[in-house]
């Protein structure tokens, strides 16, 4: 019962300080409970090399989330992926053994053979998503 307090309280915490950051802050509007569900979930993101979207990409990943990154460009993947990857994940979040994930490719949502090709990288965050956002 502790825990859970603990828990809550620390969610509760890093959503406020989210929010302090203010005007860059992309994560203004999202509730706490929302911020929490994002544990150790699987999250397809597209135009992860937006601004917006690798700084909900480094938020979700401090979640402990296993990412799919869809970037625009072949150019951007390696930077995008290591910017979300440099965060630290929340103490307590990850249980025993388990850790964030961040993964990339590059592609267009238009490109109906790219969009079919990457359902096979579901494999490598452990299932389909369970989340898919999109900043194209």
């Amino acid at each position: 019962m502790m825990w859970h307090l603990v828990f809550f309280l620390g969610a509760y915490l890093e959503a406020r300080m989210l929010e302090r950051e203010g005007s860059r802050c992309p994560l203004r509007g999202w509730s706490t409970s929302y911020l929490t569900s994002l544990t150790q979930k699987r999250i397809l993101l597209w135009g992860a090399d937006q601004p917006a979207a690798t700084f909900d990409a480094q938020a979700a990943y401090k979640r402990c989330a296993r990412l799919l990154l869809v970037c625009s460009s072949q150019d951007v993947i390696q930077d995008v992926v290591a910017q979300v990857a440099s965060e630290e994940p929340t103490a307590g979040v990850c249980p025993p053994l388990a850790t964030p994930l961040a993964i990339g490719t590059a592609g267009s949502v238009t490109n109906a053979s790219f969009v079919l090709e990457l359902t096979g990288r579901y494999q490598d965050i452990g299932g389909a998503p369970d989340i898919v956002w999109n900043y194209v």
